[in-house]
């Protein structure tokens, strides 16, 4: 039997999206660059200091949002650049956005279908920054620089 999910009602598809108002909107007030998948050390851990963890009282502001497309990319951050990735129309996108405005700086696209007996959402794989390259790969084991 073929299952079918509705993205929209999908709690995997809203993470991603909860994930980058969280991240986002922390981006202009903290330096440290978060340039892999689980940070600089790949513990997931920041060192970074005065973080607000009572949103009871005051919720973190919204630094700027981006349509993404689905997917379950993460983030990373490095230079004062926030790089991710989405699903838009059969094509995965790496995108690359200005922190401080969240204006795009620039992308690169890739024909990826969602084939049956793949998930439904998109591309999986968190950009890696090393200097001036940025790595990806594609859910079919292409690698990208």
């Amino acid at each position: 039997m073929k299952r079918s999910v509705k993205i929209q009602n999908n709690p995997l598809f809203r993470t991603p999206y909860l994930f980058s108002v969280v991240v986002l909107s922390t981006l202009t007030a903290f330096a440290e660059d978060w340039p892999q998948f689980r940070g600089p050390n790949q513990n997931g851990v920041s060192s970074e200091t005065g973080w607000n963890t009572d949103w009871a009282s005051s919720e973190p502001t919204i630094a700027w949002r981006a349509r993404l497309g689905a997917g379950y990319s993460s983030f990373a951050v490095s230079d004062g650049k926030v790089y991710t990735m989405g699903h838009v129309d059969g094509t995965d996108v790496l995108y690359c956005f200005d922190a401080k405005t969240g204006d795009e700086v620039w992308r690169y696209e890739y024909n990826a279908e969602i084939r049956d007996k793949q998930h439904e959402g998109g591309p999986a794989a968190t950009p890696s920054i090393d200097g001036d390259k940025v790595y990806t790969a594609s859910r079919d084991g292409r690698l990208f620089c």
